[in-house]
C-alpha cells in the first residue's frame, strides 16, 4: 500500500475537519422530468444542465440582510412541489423551523413557483446553506405527503439543489 506524503495527509485532515456535512434526500426512482429546472433568488440565477443528480451549487451566492426578503422563482418539472430550507444556525442540519417555503400546485410539463422568503431578524452574519427540494406529487414539507417529506427525506421521484445565502 502506498503512503501519502505527510503534508498531503495533514491537508486532507484539516479539510475534512473544517468541512460541513449535510444529509441529502433520496429519490429512489430518480428525477427524469421530475426535477428543479431553474432557480433565481436575489443574484442567484441557475438553470438545469440536465444532470438532475448533481445538487451542489453552493458556489452560487446571494447577499441579504437579516429581516429582509429574497424574491425567488423556482421552475420545476411535471407535477413537482417546492420546499426551501435555510440552515439559519449553521449546525449542518435543516430544522423544521428553518423551512421558509413549501407549496404543491404542480403542472405539466412544468410549473413556476414565485414567492419570497424572509431571513429572520437575528440570523448571524455569514454564509448559510439554502436547500431547494423539488419532489414529485408533494409539497416536500408536510408529513402527510405520500411521496416523502423533509430536507433529507426519502422520496420516490424528484431532486434537490443547494445554494448559498450570505447574511450581512
Amino acid at each position: 500500500m502506498k503512503q501519502l506524503p505527510t503534508l498531503l495527509f495533514v491537508f486532507l485532515s484539516i479539510t475534512r475537519a473544517d468541512a460541513q456535512f449535510y444529509c441529502g434526500p433520496t429519490f429512489d426512482n430518480g428525477c427524469v422530468s421530475w426535477r428543479t429546472i431553474a432557480v433565481s433568488a436575489g443574484s442567484i440565477v441557475w438553470g438545469d444542465d440536465l444532470d438532475c443528480t448533481y445538487s451542489d451549487h453552493t458556489d452560487l451566492t446571494t447577499t441579504v440582510s437579516a429581516g429582509e426578503q429574497i424574491a425567488m422563482t423556482v421552475e420545476n418539472g411535471a407535477w413537482c412541489g417546492c420546499a426551501v430550507w435555510v440552515d439559519l444556525d449553521n449546525d449542518s442540519e435543516f430544522a423544521e423551523t428553518e423551512n421558509l417555503f413549501y407549496s404543491y400546485v404542480g403542472g405539466s410539463p412544468s410549473y413556476i413557483y414565485e414567492f419570497a422568503i424572509t431571513i429572520p431578524e437575528g440570523t448571524s452574519a455569514g454564509t448559510h446553506r439554502m436547500r431547494v427540494v423539488s419532489p414529485w406529487g408533494s409539497d416536500g414539507f408536510l408529513s402527510t405527503n405520500t411521496n416523502g417529506f423533509g430536507p433529507c427525506g426519502a422520496y420516490a421521484y424528484g431532486n434537490f439543489d443547494d445554494f448559498t445565502i450570505n447574511v450581512e
